[in-house]
């Protein structure tokens, strides 16, 4: 396993090296005198969400067995009505303050994603709009 571990790393070390002197070599070959900017890109960030897990249900079922009372005869839980609705009350409550959560989380990265992809396209029109200008 470490020689699979090492033979990995050294592989992508020399694919590093290879990418790296190709950028080079064009940079050098390169004939306009704009500056090499290609050098110094790098590999963009994966755009990625992670949500915290819930344990809404966990939380409901410990809720709810709280006040359960186990009836010996029939090995059944006995749960007063009164008691389940409190414990449906709070479920649905909590229930969409975690979807209201997700809701703002997953907007405001795709926003920011967004924002950020049209700050490249802004970046990028304003290269080619330099380029042919000279």
């Amino acid at each position: 396993m470490l020689e699979s571990l090492e033979s990995f790393m050294i592989r992508e070390t020399s694919n590093r090296m290879v990418r790296d002197l190709t950028l080079i070599k064009a940079e050098k070959l390169r004939e306009d005198a704009s500056l090499p900017l290609d050098l110094w890109k790098t590999e963009s960030a994966k755009d990625t969400i992670s949500l915290p897990r819930s344990d809404i249900i966990q939380h409901f079922a410990n809720k709810l067995l709280y006040k359960a009372q186990l009836n010996e005869n029939d090995q059944q839980f006995v749960v007063d009505k009164s008691w389940v609705e409190e414990c449906l009350n709070e479920l649905g409550s909590t229930f969409m303050q975690h979807e209201k959560l997700t809701f703002q989380t997953y907007s405001s990265f795709y926003e920011n994603l967004l924002r950020h992809k049209e700050q490249i396209i802004t970046l990028r029109d304003r290269e080619v709009a330099q380029s042919e200008q000279e």
